[in-house]
């Protein structure tokens, strides 16, 4: 966050190491930093997914955007 803040030009997308809604708690590090910034943000994950993984579906997207909104206003 900080270095964020060190920047002279807002970025229009972060990318980070970790996950996003494909994290086993569905809302990882990249979800985390896309509510707390306001910016869209990606993860990217360095060790492979291990285990299942089933689709977020509309509950966990709508989750996610009303934390972004909520956020903003």
């Amino acid at each position: 966050m900080n270095a964020l803040g060190k920047l002279q030009v807002t970025p229009d997308l972060l990318v980070c190491d970790g996950q996003g809604l494909a994290d086993p708690r569905r809302f990882g590090l990249a979800c985390h930093l896309g509510v707390l910034t306001g910016i869209p943000s990606i993860g990217v994950g360095k060790t492979a997914f291990v285990g299942t993984f089933e689709e977020p579906g509309r509950a966990a997207d709508h989750a996610c955007r009303a934390a972004m909104t909520s956020r903003q206003a």
